[in-house]
């Protein structure tokens, strides 16, 4: 039927791609609602934060500087759509003495956020363990994936929610490096709540 109804492009072959979502809850896996409606336009945004990245005896040995960046999304409600979110600089490495892997907690940072102009109240705090591997001197940077989900403010509703899920990411910087910098992307979801709440 597929063949006899649509055609394909000069040169290409058509090709059928199944797509389900499910969420995992406490009652179980859930199936995501497809997209629907219109879609609508929103940008998230925000500030700026600097740290320095300190040995376990509290001596620098890295500049972080976590920037958001302007993200526009259009999307229909259910839909998810992967924007650049923050941009990760670090500089002035200072490398003296190994040391390991921390434990948890880490320490975080958590740029102003904001939705269409007005800011998020509890923003997102991005995690970020470091240490400086033995062998090869170099300063290794982990932010673990993190979420939230943003509720009542610019155009949402008391019924839906935009969540944010930020994908982790891993970086090395080199003893003979001054500087690199790297992307954080976002994965948005403009939905329904799941949860069945309001207000």
């Amino acid at each position: 039927m597929i063949h006899r109804d649509f055609r394909a492009a000069p040169g290409q072959k058509l090709r059928l791609t199944q797509q389900v979502g499910v969420i995992a809850g406490p009652g179980g896996l859930k199936i995501l609602p497809p997209p629907q409606g219109e879609p609508r336009k929103f940008a998230f945004s925000g500030g700026s934060s600097t740290a320095n990245l300190l040995t376990p005896n509290r001596e620098r040995c890295a500049t972080l500087t976590l920037t958001r960046l302007y993200s526009p999304v259009e999307a229909r409600l259910n839909e998810e759509v992967i924007v650049p979110f923050a941009e990760v600089q670090i500089a002035n490495l200072q490398i003296d003495k190994t040391f390991a892997k921390p434990l948890y907690p880490w320490p975080y940072l958590s740029p102003d956020l904001f939705l269409d102009g007005v800011a998020v109240p509890q923003g997102i705090h991005h995690s970020i363990g470091h240490w400086i591997d033995i062998d090869g001197g170099a300063l290794n940077i982990s932010f673990p994936q993190v979420s939230t989900g943003v509720r009542k403010i610019a155009f949402l509703t008391d019924n839906d929610e935009i969540i944010l899920a930020i994908n982790a990411l891993d970086l090395v910087l080199a003893r003979e490096q001054r500087m690199i910098t790297a992307t954080l992307d976002a994965r948005i979801r403009w939905r329904v709540r799941m949860d069945g709440t309001s207000g």
